[in-house]
């Protein structure tokens, strides 16, 4: 590993989406007919609190959710490809306008209603909220913007707003001297403020390299960790003492294959490798990553078998199973859990539990026998959670949602955020099919394109 200051090279190429997603990219997708079926409670405790859909005629989706210190809320959603006379509305009335290259920050109460918005400049590619219930997003402008601040190149920024969604201070990550082709995926935030993003730089010889950004409550730049291999930085959680974990994957290039591994880097609060461990497969991605007490869960999938703790796992849907494994603060493999297709985020709580967003095919076994969902797809939801000390199931939410035929929902980005204290959750995405999310049936999104949605669940 190398621990540098720049990187070189031209900018990444990404969609609106988000960037790969791992073996779910290329996975079939069958045509099927429209399914309703009703969402799944297979053990206690998971039940929907309240839900929020932003919807209109364009194409919206979430760039991550994050709860405060009270329970509340924020997401950043993306707004798209409507006229700037049509309206994005939630369950409250009009939210947003659709302006190209905007984006929508929420907030939201412990009861779903909504306490403030703002409707800004730009594109979201990350949020998070520290321990003052401040928010941080992160993402990219492509006309130059000024937030309050003063004016920003076009670019990559950051920007920090109060808890009620007043304007603190925003950054160019030119100006910080990280490249503008930064592609950002996730960001958290340490006990102190310090606020750490991962995503992938570009670079002139291996083309994608995983990198991880900190920087000061105030925003000034800290470090820039910089990996010297190919691959990408998808995921960063931050720990009590200060040390922050990225995940992601690496390609390796044997003989003509290309496999893909699955990583998990513990730096400490300078920025130093206190150790890495890769999952044993040829083929797999991680996606998310949280840590409390002494234990660190990384999330994604595995399209080739997958060994654990001198086990073997083998991938037994269509294409990909989903996986959460845990390591102990020192890097040591503790249990794995295999379930569904692929496993999109993971958020933990005081109170030992970890909860997993991700998608499940029909019939896929999440714990508690089959789980219904659309058959032929692998766009059903699936909210699990489980013991965070020995991977032991509490409770399993399936969600049927069906897609139109040859539409690629692979890169459709999905949240979990939870309350430290109360256990509580809330998961943000986008839907592009009516959906039963627990709530009672919602139908398809204005225009056939995707609505977003914002969910709260018991602990």
């Amino acid at each position: 590993m190398a621990l540098v200051l720049a990187a070189c090279g031209g900018p990444v190429e990404q969609g609106d989406e988000g960037d790969w997603e791992g073996p779910s990219e290329t996975a079939p997708l069958t045509p099927v007919e429209p399914m309703r079926a009703q969402a799944q409670a297979t053990t206690a405790g998971g039940a929907s609190r309240w839900l929020q859909s932003m919807k209109g005629v364009g194409k919206e989706f979430m760039a991550g959710v994050g709860l405060d210190s009270e329970g509340n809320a924020v997401v950043a959603l993306n707004v798209a490809e409507g006229a700037p006379s049509d309206s994005l509305t939630d369950g409250e009335g009009a939210l947003a306008s659709y302006l190209p290259d905007t984006f929508v920050v929420s907030k939201y109460g412990a009861s779903g209603e909504r306490l403030w918005s703002l409707h800004l400049p730009g594109f979201a590619e990350a949020l998070t909220v520290d321990s003052q219930s401040r928010v941080l997003i992160a993402g990219r402008n492509p006309a130059g913007v000024d937030y309050g601040g003063g004016p920003l190149p076009a670019g990559r920024f950051i920007l920090k707003l109060d808890r009620d969604g007043g304007f603190l201070w925003a950054s160019g990550l030119e100006a910080l001297g990280v490249s503008s082709g930064f592609v950002i995926q996730r960001m958290d935030a340490d006990r102190w403020g310090n606020v750490a993003v991962a995503g992938t730089l570009p670079d002139l010889v291996l083309r994608d390299v995983p990198a991880l950004l900190k920087l000061g409550p105030d925003g000034d730049f800290l470090w820039l960790h910089v990996d010297n291999r190919e691959g990408r930085g998808r995921s960063v959680a931050a720990d009590n003492e200060g040390n922050f974990y990225l995940t992601g994957f690496h390609f390796v290039r044997v003989r003509s294959d290309l496999h893909f591994l699955p990583y998990l880097l513990r730096l400490d609060a300078a920025g130093n490798t206190v150790w890495e461990r890769t999952l044993d497969t040829d083929y797999g991605n991680a996606s998310g990553v949280a840590v409390h007490g002494n234990r660190v869960l990384m999330t994604g999938d595995f399209l080739k078998p997958l060994t654990f703790k001198g086990q073997r796992y083998t991938a037994k849907g269509s294409w990909s199973d989903a996986y959460v494994a845990a390591f102990d603060r020192d890097g040591n493999e503790r249990w794995v859990r295999v379930l569904g297709f692929s496993g999109l985020d993971v958020s933990m709580d005081y109170d030992d539990g970890a909860v997993v967003v991700g998608r499940y095919e029909d019939g896929d076994d999440l714990g508690t026998g089959p789980m219904a969902g659309v058959p032929g797809v692998q766009s059903n939801l699936f909210v699990v959670k489980l013991d965070r000390v020995d991977g032991a199931l509490r409770w399993v939410r399936g969600f049927a949602m069906n897609h139109p035929a040859g539409t690629d929902v692979s890169g459709d980005r999905y949240f979990v955020s939870s309350h430290a204290t109360t256990g509580m959750c809330a998961v943000a995405g986008s839907r592009i099919a009516a959906a039963d999310l627990g709530m009672g049936m919602m139908p398809s999104p204005m225009g056939g394109r995707r609505d977003a949605f914002l969910e709260g669940f018991d602990p």
